[in-house]
């Protein structure tokens, strides 16, 4: 028997009373884990649930233990954690959201696309301010770095697309969202300033890591071999991290080409990009901004022909 779709100004229950118990499709951990985490369920609310449908015969959600085994199997181990700072391997956890995403999306895909895909993820860091300040202090703590407790220091990185890169085989996704969270992944969190000594020394560790990659290779639930290859591009990052990056020591000046606005006016100037800069991409928000400050700029210097005149002076004779 097919499930019956409900047209408009059909009462929903009446389709649901067509459909047999052997369409009825149950709740795996995983989907179960999703709607658990899409509703911001409590392990109670999520409990009542399930028993409210074993009283009425309807078993269709995992008991919570299975959800909980469920959500272990997403983490990774912590590779540091202290007062100030935790995170995890670069390694580990693309890893982990390799082996998640390619269970998610690549079962149909040929097994030969399979032995050589590409996973292309975007990285960076930010801060926020203006936090909480802990009451409990470390042994460690000093006046100087009381002030610190309230900026949260985070690196983190976003999937962009998973591929195959040989001939004839068009297997890949995109993710849908590139500028959402939904698919970013924290690789560190730590109580910091962002100033310009904590972002280059992030920078350095994460160049180390970066280097330290290598493929990976696993075996999804249907048997098929996967072998999957990193490129990691590190762009996620705002005016100020990039400044900082390159040691512009100023901020007004352009983190692309290192000339100032007053520049702006002169032709004559070369204004090539400079590759270090380049290297770390460009954020479309702060871009866009950039883009139209700077042409505001440049015409408060246009010549206007003929002249311009005084608003003031003008009277309204239709009045």
């Amino acid at each position: 028997m097919k499930i019956a779709k409900a047209k408009k100004g059909q009462n929903v229950e009446n389709v649901v009373d067509n459909v047999s118990i052997d369409e009825i499709k149950k709740h795996n951990e995983d989907s179960a884990l999703a709607l658990f985490l899409d509703l911001d369920f409590s392990v109670s609310q999520y409990k009542a649930l399930v028993s409210d449908c074993v009283q009425r015969n309807a078993r269709l959600y995992p008991n919570y233990t299975k959800i909980d085994a469920a959500k272990k199997n997403c983490l990774v181990q912590i590779q540091h954690s202290s007062d100030k700072e935790v995170f995890v391997s670069l390694q580990n956890i693309l890893n982990k959201t390799t082996e998640r995403l390619c269970d998610s999306v690549t079962q149909e895909w040929d097994e030969r696309s399979l032995f050589n895909l590409e996973l292309v993820v975007s990285i960076g860091f930010d801060s926020s301010s203006g936090h909480v300040s802990p009451h409990q202090k470390s042994a460690d703590d000093t006046e100087e770095k009381i002030g610190t407790q309230t900026s949260l220091f985070v690196t983190c990185f976003n999937l962009l697309e998973i591929s195959c890169k040989l001939k004839n085989f068009e297997n890949h996704w995109i993710n849908p969202t590139p500028q959402s969270i939904r698919f970013t992944r924290p690789l560190r969190m730590s109580v910091e300033k962002e100033d310009c000594e904590n972002i280059r020394k992030e920078m350095k560790r994460l160049d180390k890591e970066i280097n330290k990659l290598n493929g990976y290779k696993f075996i999804l639930p249907n048997k098929k071999v996967v072998r999957v290859k990193y490129e990691i591009y590190k762009t996620m990052f705002d005016g100020k991290c990039v400044n900082s990056l390159i040691e512009n020591p100023a901020a007004s000046r352009c983190p692309m080409c290192l000339k100032t606005a007053h520049q702006f006016g002169n032709s004559s100037i070369d204004f090539t990009p400079k590759e270090s800069s380049l290297s770390f991409g460009l954020s479309l928000l702060h871009a866009e901004i950039k883009a139209f400050e700077h042409l505001l700029h440049l015409s408060y210097r246009l010549e206007l022909d003929p002249p311009g005149w005084d608003v003031r002076g003008i009277t309204d004779n239709s009045s």
